[in-house]
């Protein structure tokens, strides 16, 4: 049977839906398993396939791309990428294991005092906004490829919408903004990530976009 594998960050994962979210104590937070209300599902029901949600928390590009790469593909899979901020990165221990730097963790209580340290001097001392947008591109473009090298159905959305570098000449990749619009639409559980009404709005242009 055909297959939709969909690469991506929360709002992949669909962190936050009524059945990924856990509310209260020490585990709160996101659920062990991908919700069924998020977009790739909804897609692949339309799509009459099955699903293997690789979103993830979180993620940046490189883990994005990381994943892909670690991902057991075939010809007859149906790839869709959700790239994410930019500004997103993380570091390999090795390739289970990572550690995540986003700049919301500088004074996110939740997390250990060590790595909201890591996030205050990697963006003080070590970020730098052009070097992240071409290296987003990178992973864009080095995804495509090498899919395409495989003959691997693949399509790209991107989470950016107000990037203030240009898209370099050199990108290859065709691809689609996506607002999930979670000013106009009710909020998931968690009051944070896009509720089921924007993930349906989402998984409709991306179905549409497939077809």
């Amino acid at each position: 049977m055909q297959r939709l594998v969909t690469f991506g960050c929360s709002f992949t994962y669909g962190e936050g839906l009524k059945d990924c979210w856990i509310p209260v104590g020490e585990t709160m937070g996101p659920g062990h398993t991908a919700s069924k209300y998020a977009w790739p599902q909804l897609v692949a029901n339309k799509l009459n396939c099955d699903v293997l949600n690789q979103g993830w928390g979180g993620a940046s590009n490189k883990y994005i791309w990381h994943k892909m790469l670690h991902t057991e593909l075939n010809n007859n899979d149906i790839v869709v990428f959700l790239w994410t901020y930019h500004n997103r990165m993380c570091f390999f221990d090795h390739s289970d294991k990572h550690s995540r730097i986003i700049i919301q963790d500088i004074d996110n209580k939740n997390q250990s005092i060590e790595k909201r340290k890591l996030a205050k001097l990697y963006f003080r001392h070590i970020y730098r906004e052009y070097d992240s947008v071409i290296d987003m591109w990178n992973r864009i473009n080095f995804s495509k490829l090498y899919l395409d090298n495989h003959n691997i159905k693949n399509y790209h959305f991107i989470l950016e919408k107000n990037l203030e570098w240009p898209v370099p000449d050199w990108n290859c990749t065709d691809y689609i903004p996506i607002d999930f619009n979670k000013d106009n639409y009710p909020l998931a559980e968690d009051n944070k990530h896009p509720g089921e009404e924007a993930q349906s709005v989402v998984a409709d242009r991306i179905f549409d976009m497939i077809k």
